[in-house]
């Protein structure tokens, strides 16, 4: 087997706009490249546990970021926000529901922060639009148990504190 690929990508360097906008926006190119991943997994292993129904559970990263796919999820066991809602971003599309990451920001003590989710796709219902929801797996998944960590505060709406 290879050994795992490391991606060291400067982001947020500096608090200029550019920068804050830079990378946000490499931000949401890798969460789009670890779902396309995520997508070339399940074609060719068709009958992998959806996530639900996996086992799985959240667990923040408490130093460096590393983002996993689903082969490394399902053999952890847990997996943070980008973890999961890549996971179930690419196993909504191999159903062919258009979904697509989605993150949210904040700033706390001067840093950002993101959070990762999945938007389902707006659908047309009795001739009007309807914008599709965000989905939280972090949430579903138990992130409220580590809310005192993640400094937010829990509760029944997906991603209302991002």
């Amino acid at each position: 087997m290879m050994q795992p690929i490391v991606f060291y990508v400067q982001m947020f360097a500096d608090s200029s706009e550019e920068d804050l906008e830079d990378s946000k926006q490499k931000l949401l190119i890798l969460f789009k490249a670890l779902v396309m991943t995520n997508q070339v997994f399940l074609r060719r292993n068709p009958n992998t546990i959806a996530l639900y129904d996996s086992g799985v559970v959240y667990q923040p990263e408490f130093s460096t970021e590393e983002w996993q796919d689903i082969p490394t999820t399902l053999a952890r066991g847990f997996g943070d926000c980008e973890d999961l809602a890549a996971y179930r971003i690419a196993e909504l599309r191999a159903r062919d529901i258009a979904a697509n990451p989605h993150i949210r920001w904040r700033k706390i003590g001067g840093s950002y922060r993101f959070h990762a989710l999945v938007k389902w796709p707006d659908v047309m219902r009795n001739g009007k639009l309807v914008k599709g929801r965000i989905e939280d797996p972090s949430r579903r998944l138990g992130m409220a148990k580590w809310a005192n960590y993640l400094s937010i505060k829990p509760s029944a709406s997906d991603a209302d504190n991002f």
